[in-house]
């Protein structure tokens, strides 16, 4: 991975020649890849052993502002493939918290990785020139996070659905960047760990 890290730095830099429009945007993907790969191996072995049930989730007190600043540096690192994608990425925070005035019992990691996937996929599906809007607030000393994406929708048949591992809705079957269908099973496995996942056409609620 370092050298990975090391070939898309020299290529970024121009040594080897100036880079167009289209190269910088694959040494983008490039670099986002790569950090999500790093991040995903760290936690890979974890996050199964949460899904299967073979570890115990590792709750912690944590003040609401830290996670929130944590889970929105992890929202900047896939900005740029939303960029890419002409899909433009919002966060907000309510303007009513206040940082140090809640602390909440989370599990730092699993709440990170559904979060990731979430936003993975709201940025994935949604059209190009439009823009996906993450809202944090905490009520009920609970943090929620809201994650709207203007896609094409699912119909309501289909929303019962959209969290079964290998799952996609048929009516996406037509976008090139479908994946797998493992993105949000994986993120609502992990959060119901730590709270409840709600849903409807073109929004998210965690």
């Amino acid at each position: 991975d370092n050298a990975a890290h090391q070939a898309a730095e020299i290529l970024r830099s121009g040594h080897l020649g100036p880079l167009n429009a289209e190269q910088q945007e694959y040494i983008t993907i490039i670099e986002s890849e790569l950090a999500k790969m790093e991040s995903s191996r760290q936690h890979a072995y974890y996050i199964v052993g949460l899904l299967y049930g073979r570890v115990k989730s590792d709750m912690k007190r944590m003040d609401a502002g830290e996670l929130i600043r944590d889970l929105q540096e992890r929202a900047n690192r896939l900005r740029s493939v939303a960029e890419i994608s002409h899909v433009g990425l919002e966060l907000r925070v309510d303007a009513t918290l206040r940082y140090g005035s809640h602390e909440l019992n989370v599990d730092k990691i699993a709440v990170g990785v559904a979060f990731d996937n979430l936003l993975d996929n709201a940025m994935k599906f949604s059209s190009a020139g439009k823009e996906v809007n993450c809202l944090f607030l905490v009520q009920g000393g609970k943090l929620w996070i809201n994650v709207e994406d203007h896609g094409p929708g699912i119909s309501e048949s289909e929303q019962k659905r959209i969290f079964e591992f290998g799952y996609q809705a048929a009516e996406h079957e037509s976008i090139a960047r479908s994946g797998l269908g493992v993105g949000l099973f994986t993120c609502d496995a992990l959060v119901k760990i730590n709270g409840e996942i709600g849903r409807a056409s073109c929004r998210e609620r965690v």
